[in-house]
């Protein structure tokens, strides 16, 4: 009995030593590369499509958006168009507004590469905003979009906090494999 015990317990401490080695070598395997996007212009396309408001004041809108952009992913940049649809949803009574975006960062002259992202991986939050008014306080932005073309099998990953959302650089990394 004493003998199978100690058996299967090398045999343990063996399959769990292999799967550490298995983890690791997968981990090194993926490099990690700062990035960056910057508007790089005005919309082309900046259409409000619906807006719903709730009888609790709650205001819920939906548009389209293409908007270049500079993407900088290392050393290299490469001039975007953002298109996308987006959601609002507006709270009068706490002043946030929350944008979700579903769409892809297409590489200008080359559509059949970029980042893609989806309305729960693209989100602005805006705090003290208003309707009535462009001006706000602060606002964040969290970004995760997968590559197509010759950026499949990355990862784009973008934050933001500040005053600017719309004209700061929002940085992160692209993770590649």
């Amino acid at each position: 009995m004493k003998k199978k015990i100690v058996i299967f317990s090398i045999l343990a401490l063996l399959i769990m030593l292999v799967a550490v080695f298995a983890m690791t070598s997968s981990a090194r395997a993926c490099i990690i590369v700062p990035a960056s996007v910057v508007a790089n212009g005005l919309p082309s396309v900046d259409t409000i499509t619906s807006t719903t408001t709730l009888p609790s004041g709650i205001v819920i809108s939906t548009g389209d958006l293409t908007l270049p952009n500079l993407i900088t992913i290392g050393t290299k940049s490469y001039d975007t168009n953002a298109i996308s649809t987006w959601t609002f949803v507006f709270n009068p009574n706490t002043h946030v507004l929350t944008y979700y975006f579903d769409g892809s960062w297409q590489v200008i002259g080359s559509p059949t590469n970029g980042f893609r992202f989806n309305s729960w991986s693209f989100v602005i939050t805006i705090y003290g905003a208003s309707l009535t008014s462009s001006a706000y306080t602060f606002g964040t932005v969290q970004i995760v979009a997968q590559g197509f073309g010759t950026f499949a099998g990355e990862t784009l990953v973008l934050h933001y906090k500040g005053t600017a959302v719309e004209t700061g650089t929002w940085t992160g990394y692209v993770i590649m494999r």
